[in-house]
């Protein structure tokens, strides 16, 4: 079974900041998830549409600049503040062979975050097209990507167990569903699984769900204690 770890290892260190993810990165895991919106030309790691709870600014990421997202704190780890990265700057990081899973949060302009993309990793990254997946719970923005005829791999985001989304996942070119745990079931897996998909689930960070998630077949899961889950599979 896969381990990715949620916004980095966010139980550790701060969620999306460049201490957990690099924490992660240093893991003998199988790749990292982290959370992306549009801001100016750029895009930063956030997970909230809202910056309150991670840094205390109560403003929207639509309301901010990146001049006034750099100089917010974003926690602090071993005495450390902690920013809010651009995607730039995790993109920059020693991934080696791990997947990178973005999960598009808000995309206005899908061709530009693509030019984005492929701009930094022809320049500054040692990150691979195939090391790369892009997800989201908003299947209209997959559906743009894929329509663009790119190499990158899709997971379809999904917290509800609605007929047939395998199906649909399956037709949008997903190599993924990626669902939550408190709605997968064997069938669910069986099923993507005789379409082609492989199928994660979030957020998985105890033992007994990973003893189960394994009894189903289920190939990987997002938690926010990768070092744990490692002792754990």
């Amino acid at each position: 079974m896969k381990i990715f770890a949620h916004r980095g290892a966010s139980r550790v260190a701060p969620e999306n900041t460049l201490s957990a993810i690099q924490i992660a990165l240093d893991l003998p895991i199988d790749g990292v998830e982290i959370d992306v919106y549009p801001v100016d030309d750029d895009f930063i790691v956030l997970h909230d549409r809202w910056l309150t709870r991670t840094t205390g600014l109560a403003m929207r990421f639509d309301q901010t600049t990146l001049q006034q997202i750099s100089t917010l704190s974003a926690g602090s780890f071993r005495g450390e503040k902690q920013s809010i990265p651009l995607l730039s700057e995790i993109l920059c990081l020693d991934w080696g062979t791990k997947v990178l899973n973005i999960e598009l949060k808000y995309l206005n302009d899908s061709q530009h975050f693509l030019a984005y993309l492929a701009s930094h990793l022809a320049t500054t990254s040692d990150l691979f097209a195939d090391n790369i997946t892009l997800s989201s719970f908003n299947h209209h923005y997959l559906s743009s990507v894929n329509q663009q005829g790119q190499s990158y791999k899709l997971g379809w985001l999904t917290s509800s167990n609605y007929l047939d989304h395998a199906t649909q996942a399956a037709q949008q070119g997903c190599h993924s569903i990626n669902i939550d745990i408190d709605v997968i079931d064997r069938a669910t897996v069986s099923h993507a699984h005789s379409l082609g998909l492989e199928v994660y689930v979030f957020t998985v960070d105890e033992e007994q769900d990973v003893e189960m998630l394994a009894d189903i077949g289920v190939d990987g899961v997002f938690t926010n204690n990768p070092e744990y889950l490692l002792t754990v599979i």
